[in-house]
């Protein structure tokens, strides 16, 4: 049962399972989390007036002298108040199909479900803890299922970019929707949800000012801009390489240009280009990395409220981030397996290579050289080229260490496989503190979401989907397409389905787990074969 607890009558030891306004408005990142520090009682306090307590999931006596007060009500749009997170971000939302929280309780969880669990603590950010429990804790255990092999598949996403612009657009099939269509769909999430307005973290120097960046668009309405951009930018960052790699300055002014435009793109509609960076590169080329990383940093700097001049020196850090491979041997950049002490000691000069190729170009400004010099330091003084430690990195130099590692992580690279959004945001919280500024990582985790647009998902009916839409109400209930039936054989017609608004009378379909790119031999980027 859910009880309504005042927040200050929140204990340590109690489970809270919602709070008294949505989550996206708030420090936790996952809805459910145990309370076991003072630090959590202090965030949740100074966040809720009140909040619902799971009493079977929280510790024993925890409720004498609290008065209990009314359940939670109902939530038109979103009624999945009894809500188990687990590792691989399976959700439990039977409340959703009209089951009562007691039968959902008694239900048995898939074996997913079982093992682990990540949640929001320590200053609100995400800490993995596996294995046997107690009270509430042994209740929210929940496991990340193991990456399955790779299973040969035909081509799948023979269809063209049309189609999906018509699915997006509300034309194409869709299924469990009662929003109907994507404008009304995203009419509810703005009513359930107010703007976010960025604040001052106290990571960022004080003379910047900070703005707020309205979404102007949806994503239906952005992505076919966001494609045109994309591909103007990849073609410049071709030409760059290519002029770096026979001695030619690079042109800024014409970075600049194309620049502006994937801020503007993001300014009104980040999950657009995210898509479109995180389905049509899937490579290691340097410009593909460099081309993700920038969009990754824009999406960062909007979602902290960085001005938009920031907004395009972050991009221009992405862009000309590792300039410095140019000039590396290429046998060295595609060699399969662990490097040698010597080859990795060359590898790091691609960092010193490149403040050498960048260090005559003019108006490039010096928050752009700073980032580049500091994307590989790391927190506890690890990193190189200077082994700087924490208080002597930059704001730039964090940020681009965070998505510089995060696509890496996401893509296949010659001596490691590419591992889910999920996984890569899971190790990134794990070296938080230690490797990289914590508080930006878990800034970062927000701005891209626990699955972030584009990346491959498997749901709770066996189907394989594509993250199509973050949802501002239930993060972990995002919209996407699926694209393959329980047998991982590819559906003939791709349908919309948006998790956080399904019918009732069934049991209600929950994203079990992040996949890999590539998983079961399927290719997302022929979702842009024209």
């Amino acid at each position: 049962m859910l009880i309504k607890v005042a927040a200050k009558d929140i204990r340590i030891g109690m489970f809270v399972a919602e709070l008294d306004r949505p989550w996206m408005d708030t420090p936790f990142l996952l809805q459910g989390f145990l309370v076991e520090d003072e630090k959590e009682l202090s965030r949740l306090r100074r966040y809720c007036q009140f909040v619902f307590v799971d009493d079977k999931r929280s510790g024993a006596g925890l409720f004498s002298g609290i008065e209990e007060q009314e359940s939670p009500p109902s939530a038109a749009v979103a009624p999945d108040r009894n809500i188990g997170v687990s590792v691989a971000g399976s959700v439990s939302a039977s409340s959703a199909a009209g089951e009562s929280t007691d039968a959902a309780r008694t239900r048995t969880p898939p074996p997913e479900q079982q093992y682990g669990e990540l949640r929001v603590s320590d200053s609100g950010r995400f800490k993995v803890v596996f294995g046997a429990g107690s009270g509430g804790r042994a209740a929210a255990k929940s496991a990340a299922a193991s990456t399955p092999a790779g299973v040969s598949l035909p081509s799948l996403f023979g269809f063209s970019f049309r189609w999906l612009r018509d699915v997006f657009g509300g034309r194409g099939g869709s299924r469990g929707s009662a929003a109907g269509t994507a404008k009304a769909r995203r009419a509810l999430d703005d009513a359930e949800v107010p703007p976010r307005k960025p604040v001052h973290h106290d990571f960022i120097p004080a003379s910047i000012q900070i703005t707020y960046h309205p979404e102007t668009r949806t994503i239906e309405e952005e992505i076919a801009p966001a494609r045109q951009t994309y591909a103007r930018v990849e073609e410049l960052t071709r030409q760059v390489v290519s002029d770096i790699r026979s001695g030619k300055l690079v042109a800024i002014d014409q970075i600049e240009e194309v620049i502006r435009d994937v801020v503007d793109s993001m300014v009104r509609s980040p999950d657009a280009l995210m898509w479109v960076a995180r389905l049509k590169q899937q490579d290691t080329a340097i410009y593909g990395h460099s081309l993700q990383v920038a969009v990754y940093l824009v999406a960062l700097g909007r979602h902290l409220g960085l001005p938009k001049e920031y907004l395009a020196r972050l991009g221009m850090l992405g862009l000309l981030l590792d300039v410095g491979k140019t000039r590396l041997p290429r046998t060295l950049l595609a060699k399969p397996g662990a490097l040698t002490a010597d080859e990795f000691d060359l590898i790091k000069q691609h960092v010193r290579v490149g403040l050498q190729l960048l260090r005559h170009t003019p108006n490039l400004h010096p928050e752009i050289l700073d980032g580049l010099a500091q994307h590989h330091e790391r927190e506890d003084g690890s990193g190189y080229p200077a082994g700087l430690r924490a208080g002597r990195i930059g704001l730039f130099g964090r940020m681009a260490a965070i998505a510089d590692s995060f696509v890496a992580l996401t893509n296949a690279r010659p001596h490691a496989e590419a591992v889910s959004a999920y996984e890569a945001l899971r190790k990134l919280t794990t070296w938080g503190g230690r490797l990289f500024h914590a508080p930006l990582v878990e800034q970062f985790i927000q701005s891209v979401g626990v699955f972030p647009v584009g990346s491959l998902v498997e749901l709770s009916s066996g189907e394989v989907a594509v993250v199509v839409r973050q949802s501002k109400v239930r993060r972990l209930k995002p919209r996407v397409l699926v694209i393959c039936g329980p047998d991982k054989v590819a559906t003939p017609s791709p349908s919309m389905l948006d998790l956080l608004y399904q019918p009732a009378g069934g049991e209600p379909v929950h994203i079990l787990r992040g996949l890999p790119a590539g998983a079961y031999g399927l290719d997302a980027r022929e979702y842009y074969l024209s």
